[in-house]
């Protein structure tokens, strides 16, 4: 019983809001950076990454998984309580909902939100700075022939951020990210150093504009 009710709490305080805690806004999409698209009720065609552990789900491990391989030709990005998830189209602005309904604090990293959970299904959405200008799911469109003059790689994207300090400021609050590389280079390893968050040591990856 102790132990179901240690589990408890530990859950408790990791999804409760810390006072610096983070609500993504709605931003304009850049090159090579990645840029929050605001709260939505909708995940569109993203796909579920299995293989990011439910306990590092943050902003900068799931960037840095849907980036990992080029091939796959990810440019949006979804966090959804415990779940990273990455794909190629935009949700429907009809389904954008407020940004206080992604009020789920990251396992990975809880000054962050990471959507909602149980009835509140919510996805925190982001543009991962290679395509500024994707479709939208179930609109159609075929991006084969346009220009791809305002795109850039996602090499380009994790080379520019390993190793670096990334300042946010939401609502009157500042949140300072440090991130670093993993030994081998993927989510899923032993990260090299760490920030330290609302008292607690947190493992960030990658830098989060």
């Amino acid at each position: 019983m102790k132990w179901l009710i240690l589990a408890g709490l530990c859950e408790y305080a990791l999804s409760t809001p810390s006072l610096d805690f983070k609500f993504w806004g709605d931003e304009t999409p850049q090159n090579g950076k990645i840029t929050s698209q605001g709260c939505f009720k909708n995940e569109a065609d993203l796909t579920l990454m299995a293989d990011v552990k439910p306990f590092t789900v943050s902003a900068g491990a799931c960037a840095q998984r849907c980036l990992k391989d080029e091939s796959d030709n990810y440019t949006i990005m979804g966090l959804q309580g415990h779940h990273c998830w990455c794909g190629s189209h935009m949700p429907q602005e009809d389904d954008k909902t407020a940004a206080e309904d992604c009020n789920y604090a990251c396992p990975g990293y809880p000054g962050e939100a990471c959507g909602g959970v149980g009835d509140n299904k919510a996805f925190n959405i982001f543009n991962l700075g290679i395509d500024l200008t994707p479709d939208v799911y179930g609109m159609g469109g075929d991006d084969s022939s346009e220009d791809n003059s305002d795109k850039t790689t996602s090499t380009d994207i994790i080379a520019t951020t390993e190793s670096a300090t990334s300042t946010v400021t939401s609502e009157g609050e500042t949140v300072t990210v440090t991130t670093t590389s993993t030994p081998d280079g993927t989510p899923g390893g032993n990260p090299t150093s760490s920030t330290r968050f609302g008292g607690r040591r947190r493992w960030t990856w990658l830098s989060i504009s």
